[in-house]
């Protein structure tokens, strides 16, 4: 058998289809230029490529969005392969839906115009791309033997595992071949090849606002940047969610059932173990409730760790989600939820996990506070607002019920004093819950571990409307011993709220609860508070 050159085709490889959209896109970028459309929409700018081919991977089909981390790993991954260390590839991890297989075909492109033979590997099936066209592999041809000949020295394999497949094959990614494995988080798919090939692994993160934007106009031309944050800010970055949010008419409930049946499906045991190792559990459950992303920003140029390997963590998709996960496992026992705080605490180093737990703690001692709790007020102090000398003791009365009430709910729906009411809400800027006293006064709380914070006007109205009580309270809850300041709000806001601050132990016990968790739904629409939020 003749080794393959530029000018020779070997008998391994035969031609495929004239139609197949590889050989298509094959006959329209090879050595020529990628034609990258500029737009800016709705105040966002991005770029992407008109194919003119139907790719069945994209989500758009025959449009390429150029997403805003691709450049980034398009020449990260050319430095890995021209390091002098020696590696037999990358694989790219990350959460289903936020571009890996457009990532690969965007990498491909680039290969094609710039004339370079490349092995492409999807759904099951591989292809050699060089200057005499496009070939399939014979049936009967071993891949390893095959790839592993100093024809295809280096040469690029961009592999793309379909939900179906584990490693992928051998000839792919054990041979002479450099190899670019997009692939999800679940160590079955790819742990055994990167551990004997030392090859790198690389985390794409979940697009941004203005990615996702850019994917949603193209199919939704009326589609709003405000309306795809808030979707993100409820159910995560996976792209094919928020599709569904936007393209059906039950697309919010669709999510909703689907979150819910995950976390009824789980035994508090099942969610630890979720925690810890979430993409060795049901794929069903950690797409719907977990989101993988780097440990760090993405290194630069010139740092060390632009080519080793990124440490990838785990966190629940939104706050949203969280809130639920928390209301789920509210009545469990104090071990056990000690055991799910210990767990949550080493997921990540991010802050906004650990605000997360810290807000879900205090929410658990509000609830079943039956005691005076010591308020400390904050004064004013040039530009902020700082702790002041000054305590009030305020006798909450009453053990409360946990109620997740959405923004369509009326505001004489959120009055009962027997209830604590969190916003479900996902990027609620202001406040994290509220309660009532008395039909006199009203607290609105915001949970913080930061040591500075400022209020949105906007947030400090809606909570206004919500509490309606004669004296409002504004109190932010941090740890025993925290430093903290506020910028001062608007003087309006000043006079309308009382701000103090509430110091908790972290460590400190926390009752047995008896708590109702019964759904709160939606009621007929405030026109008013709908408006405001």
């Amino acid at each position: 058998m003749n080794p393959p050159t530029d000018d020779n085709v070997d008998e391994a490889l035969q031609p495929i289809l004239s139609d197949h959209e590889i050989q298509m896109l094959y006959n329209i970028f090879w050595g020529k230029s990628l034609n990258i459309l500029d737009t800016v929409l709705d105040g966002s700018f991005f770029r992407y490529i008109d194919l003119a081919v139907n790719m069945p991977t994209l989500l758009h089909n025959e449009h390429l969005v150029i997403l805003s981390q691709y450049e980034y790993f398009l020449q990260r991954i050319k430095a890995i392969k021209e390091s002098p260390r020696r590696t037999a590839g990358v694989v790219l991890l990350g959460n289903p839906g936020i571009g890996k297989s457009s990532f690969l075909i965007f990498m491909l492109l680039h290969c094609l115009v710039n004339r370079n033979r490349v092995v492409w590997a999807s759904r099951g099936d591989v292809y050699v791309l060089n200057p005499n066209g496009v070939f399939t592999i014979r049936s009967g041809t071993h891949l390893r033997m095959y790839f592993n000949r100093p024809a295809y020295e280096g040469v690029l394999a961009l592999v793309d595992s379909d939900e179906k497949s584990e490693e992928p094959d051998p000839g792919l990614v054990h041979s002479r071949l450099f190899a670019v494995h997009a692939t999800s988080p679940q160590q079955g798919r790819y742990k055994n090849w990167v551990k004997q090939r030392m090859a790198i692994s690389l985390v794409m993160e979940p697009p941004t606002v203005d990615d996702m934007h850019a994917l949603m106009s193209l199919r939704f031309p009326d589609c709003v940047r405000s309306r795809v944050e808030a979707a993100m800010a409820t159910y995560g970055g996976n792209s094919r969610t928020i599709v569904e949010v936007f393209e059906f008419s039950n697309g919010v409930s669709l999510q909703e059932v689907r979150i819910k049946n995950s976390l009824q499906s789980l035994s508090f045991s099942q969610l630890e173990q979720l925690i810890r190792d979430p993409h060795d559990g049901d794929k069903n459950i950690t797409h719907a409730l977990i989101q993988s992303t780097s440990s760090r920003p993405p290194p630069q140029i010139g740092d060390p760790r632009y080519l080793a390997p990124d440490m990838m963590v785990h966190s629940f998709a939104s706050r949203y989600i969280w809130k639920l996960v928390y209301q789920r496992f509210m009545d469990s026992s104090l071990q056990e939820m000690r055991r799910l705080f210990v767990s949550l605490a080493g997921l990540t180093s991010a802050g906004a996990t650990r605000g997360w737990i810290f807000e879900a703690w205090c929410h658990d001692r509000l609830c079943q506070a039956e005691i005076a709790l010591e308020l400390t007020e904050m004064v004013r102090d040039s530009s902020s607002l700082a702790k002041g000398v000054n305590t009030r003791s305020l006798l909450f009365g009453q053990k409360r019920k946990f109620k997740i009430f959405p923004t369509s709910t009326r505001i004489a729906d959120t009055k009962d004093t027997s209830k604590y009411y969190v916003p479900q809400k996902g990027n609620n800027p202001t406040f994290d819950s509220f309660l009532h006293i008395s039909d006199e006064v009203g607290i609105g709380f915001q949970m913080t571990i930061s040591s500075d914070h400022t209020l949105e006007p906007k947030g400090l109205r809606i909570l206004a409307q919500r509490l309606g009580t004669n004296e409002h309270l504004f109190v932010f809850v941090i740890p025993t011993g925290h430093s903290f300041r506020c910028k001062n709000p608007p003087k309006h806001w000043m006079s309308k709220f009382k701000f103090y601050t509430l110091e908790v132990d972290f460590n400190h016990p926390v009752h047995e609860m008896d708590t109702s968790l019964d759904p709160e739904e939606p009621s007929d629409v405030d026109m008013d508070i709908m408006d405001s939020e």
